[in-house]
């Protein structure tokens, strides 16, 4: 027959309900049988394991009992495999139009840990007890993972099942525990650390000042750097900086400083920067003002590759810049990471007296995280005298100019 020209052999039992067939594709066929339980929607397929015809069909008809029993037993008929609803999940993520770096790091992830634990467990039965299993099992992991990650890998435990329950796969949502994650900062650099990294930053650019690929990565990296420590922006924030979104303001003593406006995770904010960073930004716009043979346009990112697409990441390069300067590791052996000059910023301009009130306004956080994960409030005479000044000028934004912040 026409329908089953795919098959060397297409046997059919009681009305349907139960076929054997052979492929013709297949090198060695062997029969596979396929059950129609009636009031179920969708078929079930199984391999009988046999060439032989009349073995194939008595496997075939105990199976089909089985199968009926269990399913007016309302029990689960086939495995829906975690890794096939993860596959899923992973493609939704990838269309959701979120930050592509924040998404890659969800995936790769989950991936690495929640993935290798739970991809052959059918989804329908993992259960508390199971997701406990999990996370006894992480933190007995070599180097044992931090709570901040453990909650981090709980949230996106919860998104793959609530992904699961809101497409019908499974009927309810199993509970997962609850981690608290106590403060837990990253590494700063002390003054005298970061003097070393800057001399070994610009040794590590003028050691491949004859490869051009590898001298502008590198160059990128060290303005990168020393922007970050000197404005403690964000990751995501330095991310998406554009030549637009910089401007200058005026300090009481008359002094220029430049202003960065981002959108970050706490919504639209102005940074004000160190005075520092208007020789770091001048060096980036000069550098990319000599690539181009032009002034670039003012809506592309600053940090941004040679055909003007945004760094989605410089964190291979800042372990590269860490090995080289022998400062991956702090005095406790913990890893330094790009936030620890978010880090570094915050603690060196506490030390410095700067009120924590426009200190956490000009992070875009709270007082309660600067004290929580920076240090104490300060006291001092200077805080007092910051907290209770009354300002003379009712607006100290430099009044619009067509000139460049940095000149």
């Amino acid at each position: 027959m026409s329908e089953h020209k795919h098959y060397s052999e297409y046997h059919s039992y009681m009305d349907g309900r139960i076929v054997i067939y052979k492929r013709k594709d297949h090198k060695k066929p062997k029969f596979s049988a396929r059950f129609k339980i009636p009031n179920r929607i969708g078929v079930i397929v199984k391999s009988t394991k046999t060439a032989d015809k009349d073995k194939a069909y008595i496997f075939a008809k105990q199976m089909y009992y089985d199968l009926e029993g269990k399913f007016h037993r309302g029990e689960v008929l086939k495995k829906l495999p975690f890794t096939k609803v993860f596959d899923d999940w992973v493609s939704l993520r990838s269309i959701e139009g979120k930050d592509k770096v924040y998404t890659f790091d969800d995936i790769r992830s989950s991936r690495k840990h929640i993935l290798k634990f739970f991809h052959d467990h059918d989804i329908r039965l993992i259960d508390s007890f199971l997701i406990n299993e999990f996370f006894a099992k992480r933190q007995s992991d070599i180097p044992k993972p931090s709570a901040s990650t453990l909650k981090q890998e709980a949230r996106r435990l919860n998104s793959i099942f609530t992904f699961a329950y809101d497409n019908r796969l499974i009927k309810d949502i199993p509970r997962l525990p609850v981690i608290s994650a106590k403060p837990n900062p990253r590494p700063d650099f002390t003054q005298e650390e970061f003097n070393k990294l800057t001399k070994s930053m610009t040794d590590f650019v003028d050691e491949v000042k004859g490869n051009s690929f590898h001298y502008r990565a590198r160059y990128y990296l060290q303005q990168y750097v020393l922007i970050l420590k000197d404005t403690g922006l964000r990751v995501g924030e330095a991310r998406k900086l554009r030549w637009i979104d910089i401007g200058k303001t005026q300090t009481t003593e008359g002094n220029t400083r430049l202003v960065f406006s981002v959108n970050g995770k706490t919504g639209q904010r102005e940074v004000i920067c160190m005075e520092s960073v208007k020789i770091y930004t001048k060096r980036l716009f000069d550098f990319r003002t000599d690539e181009l043979g032009h002034t670039p346009d003012l809506n592309e990112f600053v940090f941004c590759h040679k055909d003007g697409s945004a760094v989605q990441t410089f964190k291979k390069s800042f372990r590269a810049l860490m090995n080289y300067s022998k400062l991956l590791l702090d005095k406790n052996g913990n890893k330094r990471v790009i936030y620890s000059l978010r880090h570094t910023y915050a603690t060196t301009r506490l030390n410095d007296d700067v009120n924590i009130y426009q200190l956490a306004i000009n992070m875009g956080t709270s007082v309660e995280m600067i004290e929580k994960f920076y240090g104490k409030k300060r006291t001092t005479a200077k805080s007092a005298s910051e907290l209770t000044k009354y300002s003379n000028s009712k607006n100290n934004y430099i009044e619009e100019d067509h000139s460049l912040p940095w000149e």
